[in-house]
């Protein structure tokens, strides 16, 4: 009987993530392009390269596939992104890398559009008066 892949645990697989996206920073810098540079030829902003590379943001296999391109890195970047893709725990879905963030977070920013929160009414606003 054929030996059983093993799979990865989901931490395992956000580390490969995060070491692929240390990858693509380390090539950049290697390569002298700047994120706004950098980013101009992968039609992304500075700052979406910025949270690439942080791990702010998840990466993607159009992303990959366009830094392996400009930084000429001959097929190894898309060949991990392969790796990482059929490796994927079963448990995952598309919101896993916000789960990871979450767990790792140390603050909650929150936007509220409905209302004025807590510290920042006005006693009047508090009881229920119109704010003019």
């Amino acid at each position: 009987m054929p030996p059983r892949k093993q799979q990865s645990s989901p931490q395992d697989h956000t580390a490969r993530l995060a070491h692929l996206a240390a990858e693509i920073k380390f090539r950049r810098e290697k390569a002298g392009l700047s994120r706004e540079r950098f980013g101009k030829l992968a039609s992304v902003g500075a700052t979406t390269i910025a949270s690439y590379e942080t791990g702010h943001r998840p990466l993607n296999a159009q992303f990959v596939l366009r830094a392996d391109e400009i930084l000429d890195a001959e097929g190894a970047l898309t060949r991990e992104w392969e790796r990482l893709a059929a490796d994927e725990h079963p448990a995952d879905t598309e919101f896993s890398w916000f789960i990871e963030l979450e767990k790792q977070s140390t603050a909650i920013r929150a936007f509220e559009n409905a209302f004025v929160p807590g510290l920042l009414q006005t006693e009047a606003y508090a009881r229920g008066g119109h704010v003019p």
